[in-house]
């Protein structure tokens, strides 16, 4: 059993916050225990006072150490000697999933609430071991975040959570975001499921499931990317480009903005001359537009059937040299073409430069302004046919320091 022990000013908060629900229950199954030690019990003052201005002034009033150094002492001899004690202040070290893991073991956690404008340093220096902070902001004391690492730390013991397995997918596991999950109705306001989910296929939910919380966790959190031993797309690397196929059928379903927005930032991520990044993306969802589009050319009829179609551009102000546009907007195309395929998503490249023509209705259709230059239109949605990886590495187009008929010198 894992003993709390709760050093604060207001033992009823934590005590009415940790009576419901799964805490409690562990509470009762004696899987955990609370301690609360009221401070102000122990102040020697005879009006129970436990706060004082503060030395060389300032607003507020602080803990006095004496009452919270007591406090520690009564409870001193009841806890393991390595007991970690944790000041909670937002001076602290962010609390967090992997900190949380390591408490679990412990047989004994002291936490010490903070109020007013915190304890005198000098009880802190000698009782703290982890002065820990729940987020960069400012609270009207500690108890909050002792109730918030109760509750983390409890549900990482086996018995708290009914199922053993579910807090191995949670967000901040592997340092990922959870993916997104879903229950009946299998259609709410004409938005469904995603069918993977209705598959019954096990393995595919689980991929599904996996790649969902990558590209979450790219959009809302990347930095806790960084700190992952696991790097996005870990597993087939190279995959994404080998079997990128152009995709002109699709399922109807939509794309979620998390994969539109981890598409633009593919398609941003390109090199491009100079440095210039003169490249426009414009994003077409509605379908009554879609459907105008792909009116325009008579090999653009896919789009009418598409999830979304991305309109990629060049700015002739924001380069030196105009031929430079092009070469630009390619590479982006190409990056979005690979992230599409990488989150499992079918598209197509559909040409409109160079030919005059074509620009010009799409230059039309869009209300483009003279220095913008639509290079392409991407259709994408969610596929709804399959093609084999195609192996075209041909050696003989391969040539070393010069070229030759054969590839070879």
């Amino acid at each position: 059993m894992l003993n709390f022990y709760v050093m604060s000013l207001f033992c009823e908060m934590i005590k009415n916050a940790l009576s419901y629900s799964i805490i409690n229950r562990a509470i009762k199954n004696k899987i955990i225990n609370i301690n609360l030690i009221d401070i102000r019990d122990f102040s020697n003052d005879k009006n129970k006072r436990v706060d004082d201005y503060i030395y060389g002034g300032g607003c507020g009033m602080l803990i006095k150490a004496q009452p919270v150094y007591d406090a520690y002492k009564s409870i001193k001899n009841k806890v393991k000697k390595d007991c970690p004690v944790i000041y909670l202040s937002p001076q602290g070290k962010i609390f967090d999933q992997e900190f949380a893991h390591k408490l679990k073991n412990e047989s004994d956690i002291i936490l010490l609430c903070g109020h007013y404008e915190g304890i005198d340093r000098r009880a802190i220096n000698k009782i703290v071991t982890h002065e820990i902070s729940i987020g960069d902001y400012v609270l009207t004391g500690g108890e909050i975040p002792a109730i918030v690492l109760i509750d983390c730390i409890a549900r990482l013991i086996p018995g708290v959570l009914g199922n053993i397995d579910s807090n191995k997918d949670e967000s901040f596991e592997n340092n990922l975001l959870e993916c997104d999950h879903y229950t009946r109705p299998e259609i709410f306001m004409d938005k469904k499921v995603p069918d993977v989910l209705l598959s019954g296929n096990h393995k595919k939910i689980r991929l599904w499931r996996e790649k969902q919380a990558l590209i979450k966790t790219f959009v809302i959190r990347p930095d806790l990317l960084l700190k992952s031993k696991k790097k996005f797309m870990e597993e087939n690397k190279m995959d994404m480009i080998f079997s990128r196929r152009s995709i002109r059928k699709y399922k109807n379903q939509e794309i979620s903005d998390e994969q539109l927005e981890l598409l633009l930032r593919a398609g941003m991520s390109a090199p491009s001359a100079m440095n210039s990044q003169n490249w426009e993306f414009i994003v077409i969802k509605n379908r009554e537009h879609l459907i105008e589009l792909s009116k325009l050319n008579p090999y653009h009829q896919m789009l009418k059937d598409a999830a979304l179609a991305i309109v990629v551009c060049g700015d002739l102000n924001k380069i030196l040299g105009e031929e430079y546009w092009i070469q630009n907007c390619s590479a982006a195309t190409q990056n979005i073409l690979t992230m599409a395929n990488n989150l499992g998503l079918g598209a197509v490249w559909l040409g409109v430069a160079p030919y005059e023509d074509k620009m010009q209705r799409l230059i039309n259709n869009l209300a483009l302004p003279e220095n913008i230059k639509p290079l392409n239109i991407i259709s994408l949605g969610v596929p709804d046919e399959f093609k084999n990886k195609n192996d075209n590495f041909d050696e003989k187009k391969v040539h070393y320091e010069k070229f030759s008929d054969d590839g070879k010198i």
